[in-house]
């Protein structure tokens, strides 16, 4: 008998892909159902075409949430269950990376991926093995980092900021992308939508603004702390640190209102 690890790939693409089709299409009939009992201007026939939208939507948001719902869950326990061990960085390979701007124009980003050594809880010397992470950042041989490891892997998890933050903004990314499907189907399935209403308002003016607001404010104030205190490593011309001083200053009095908005609210 078969198992999940010896099933080809292909197999399990094409029965995730047909599961989430007739998911989609399920819930945007039930969607759509729900809109025409609010319209009543809306014929009692509803074309099959008005499904499209809302299916292509569905389809493409759960073909998202998928595979993070596989994928963070397994990091998580990496962190928990994998020993850490101090490395340095020995070594770092480039290769040209092609994409498109929003205008649609190719740009090409010189992407770094680091090597590193380190000693295991046996005793013996892990060489030269690649971490997951790529970096436009050019790494610097020699520095000190701490990696997860276990036996047999053929890469490192780096713990480091940059990580965290890939690992935060995937999760709530996620958290999102789920909330977005579970308000769907909530409304399609006539739940009670106060809550939702709450939940939203919470989510997107109470915490995604001031979150993303304060995110942004913190990178400005680092380019400006690695230009002025750090010797500008990444040899960034004068013009970008008084770009960044610019938008900094402009975002200050937002931040400084979401911090007396919060003081006022537990007075």
């Amino acid at each position: 008998m078969q198992t999940l690890t010896t099933i080809p790939t292909i197999y399990i693409f094409i029965f995730s892909a047909i599961a989430l089709l007739i998911w989609s299409i399920w819930l945007a009939k039930k969607w759509v159902n729900r809109l025409d009992d609010h319209q009543s201007t809306i014929n009692a026939t509803t074309s099959k075409s008005s499904y499209f939208f809302p299916a292509t939507l569905i389809f493409v948001i759960s073909s998202i949430v998928l595979p993070f719902l596989i994928i963070l869950p397994v990091s998580i326990f990496n962190f928990i269950t994998k020993p850490s061990y101090p490395a340095t960085i020995t070594s770092y390979t480039s290769e040209w990376v092609t994409d498109r701007n929003s205008k649609g124009i190719k740009t090409r980003t010189l992407m770094y991926d680091a090597y590193v050594s380190f000693q295991d809880q046996h005793g013996h010397v892990i060489k030269s093995i690649q971490t997951n992470v790529s970096s436009a950042q050019q790494p610097i041989i020699g520095e000190h980092i701490k990696v997860l490891y276990a036996d047999g892997d053929n890469i490192v998890q780096e713990l480091t900021i940059r990580n965290y933050i890939l690992q935060f903004a995937a999760f709530f990314m996620t958290f999102i992308m789920v909330s977005i499907l579970y308000s769907i189907f909530a409304y399609a399935m006539n739940f009670n939508m106060k809550s939702l209403q709450k939940f939203w308002y919470i989510l997107i003016f109470r915490i995604t603004i001031p979150l993303a607001t304060t995110a942004m404010f913190a990178c400005f104030i680092y380019v400006i702390f690695e230009y002025f205190f750090l010797g500008n490593p990444n040899a960034h011309p004068i013009w970008v640190a008084i770009i960044c001083s610019v938008f900094a200053l402009a975002l200050l009095p937002v931040i400084i209102h979401f911090v007396r908005g919060n003081k006022n609210e537990d007075a």
